[in-house]
């Protein structure tokens, strides 16, 4: 992320795993990218596995569509 960051205007960020507290990897991967995210989406492991996701993942996308990327 570091290499490519500055040819982004806009970011967003997600991550799939099964530690609760994933998010806080937000904040690492925000300055990393040298700007806030666009949308941020973090889901489990069983939220995938059981289908469970896939409200949660339209509404990434939503707010990625609205996005002038």
């Amino acid at each position: 992320m570091n290499a490519h960051a500055s040819r982004c205007r806009e970011v967003a960020f997600f991550c799939v795993g099964g530690d609760a507290r994933q998010e806080r990897i937000w904040p690492k991967m925000e300055q990393a990218a040298g700007k806030a995210p666009r949308a941020v989406l973090a889901l489990s492991s069983d939220q995938v596995d059981a289908g469970s996701h896939v409200a949660a993942v339209d509404g990434f996308v939503g707010r990625l569509s609205t996005a002038d990327l």
